[in-house]
């Protein structure tokens, strides 16, 4: 998946992520910890990074 393809679906699931998200959701180098308050897209970048 490109970041043309990930721009389309960002669109479609109406999420716009800021540079550390994107950072967290392209990241294919394995486990991440992600820690970050509630309200802040958590669940989406784990949702999308899958």
């Amino acid at each position: 998946m490109d970041l043309k393809d990930l721009d389309d679906l960002f669109k479609l699931v109406k999420f716009k992520p800021n540079k550390d998200q994107l950072k967290a959701i392209t990241n294919i180098n394995g486990p991440q910890l992600i820690i970050a308050g509630p309200g802040s897209g958590k669940t989406q970048v784990l949702v999308l990074s899958v």
